[in-house]
């Protein structure tokens, strides 16, 4: 994937992954039925609607996170609202 936000399709109950960092990150999302997949966020940028329920993970940080619950990258940690 290259530059620009990335969106996804899917209901108004999803997580989001904005990236408050100054740098691009690419996370890796394990969904609920164990399907995974890695998601660049551009500095700056929002990956929408990324999961209904998973887990994210950046180096050794990781959140469950599940619903509408936004998780900020800061620092190269992952954070969680």
């Amino acid at each position: 994937m290259v530059g620009g936000s990335i969106l996804f399709a899917g209901s108004a109950l999803a997580v989001d992954i904005e990236n408050a960092d100054g740098e691009d990150h690419t996370v890796a999302i394990v969904n609920g039925d164990g399907t995974s997949e890695k998601v660049l966020v551009p500095t700056g940028g929002v990956a929408s609607n990324v999961c209904k329920s998973c887990e994210i993970s950046l180096g050794q940080s990781v959140i469950e996170a599940s619903e509408d619950e936004v998780v900020t990258i800061a620092n190269g940690e992952l954070t969680q609202e």
